[in-house]
């Protein structure tokens, strides 16, 4: 019966420090894409200041198409 509980131990405490180690690399790859964002602003001129829908709508359509295109052609 010991072993029983010692196995359900594990198991939570592996399922546990999933949970806790997945979101700390979600941080870190979101600020990436922030600073991806940021860039990309800058090189084409655009600015979406005092509209925070309105950078939220292109931030997170960055996010999916424009973060591997971008990301993968960067010219100097």
């Amino acid at each position: 019966m010991a072993i029983v509980w010692r196995r359900v131990y594990i198991v939570v405490g592996v399922v546990a420090l999933c949970f806790l180690a997945i979101p700390m690399r979600i941080d870190d790859n979101e600020q990436q894409k922030k600073e991806l964002f940021r860039r990309f602003l800058e090189r084409f001129n655009k600015t979406y200041e005092g509209n925070e829908t309105e950078y939220m709508r292109h931030y997170n359509n960055f996010k999916v198409w424009g973060y591997v295109t971008f990301n993968n052609c960067l010219c100097p």
